[in-house]
């Protein structure tokens, strides 16, 4: 087989390797190598691990054992990105931080972005989105299931105004219920404190 800067030193002298691998490091169990037509395979420690080739003109990178995943790490070992075999893309970023998703505007425009990311979670949380794209007032609004499958659901903004207002008045009705027990008690000094702090 052909060498490649690995012991032993040989010169490649052939164009065409026809399918065999061509060997660059020292045990020679790492390789790159076209045995399949049209696609080249990148082997690693005795197992090929990555394939390159092309559909429809289209480049294609590709995973070459069944379920496994395509990672992308930094220096430290951290994964930053994760193209699971489960179906998803994850973003992450180990114990340095948590993963974030950033959007950068036309650099027309400059080099602003909108970033998305979670807080701290006691549980995994998935949402999911409207099959429709709703009417024009309408807002995003989770159905409240507490589960782990969470359904975003469009409101009418003026219904959202509605509840809102009276959950506002709601509390107000409580607050005044509150200063009127703490009058009749005569707890004039907590009474005036109050009052104080909601002028």
């Amino acid at each position: 087989m052909p060498y490649l800067g690995a012991t032993p030193d040989t010169t490649i002298d052939q164009k065409d390797l026809n399918g065999q691998k061509l060997i660059i490091d020292a045990d020679a169990d790492t390789s790159i190598h076209a045995s399949t037509d049209d696609q080249i395979d990148v082997e690693v420690a005795g197992a090929d691990v990555l394939q390159i080739k092309s559909s429809s003109g289209d480049a294609v990178i590709k995973a070459a054992v069944d379920a496994k995943d395509i990672l992308f790490q930094q220096y430290d070992g951290r994964t930053i990105l994760d193209v699971n075999d489960g179906g998803y893309v994850a973003i992450t970023n180990g114990a340095t931080g948590a993963g974030q998703l950033r959007l950068y505007e036309d650099t027309d425009n400059g080099t602003n972005y909108s970033a998305f990311q979670v807080g701290t979670q006691s549980g995994d949380i998935t949402y999911t989105l409207p099959t429709a794209d709703g009417s024009d007032g309408h807002a995003l609004k989770t159905d409240g299931s507490g589960t782990k499958l969470v359904k975003l659901i469009w409101l009418l903004m003026m219904l959202w105004e509605k509840l809102h207002f009276k959950h506002q008045m709601k509390q107000q009705v409580q607050m005044l219920f509150w200063l009127q027990l703490q009058f009749k008690q005569g707890q004039k000094e907590t009474l005036v404190q109050v009052l104080t702090q909601l002028h």
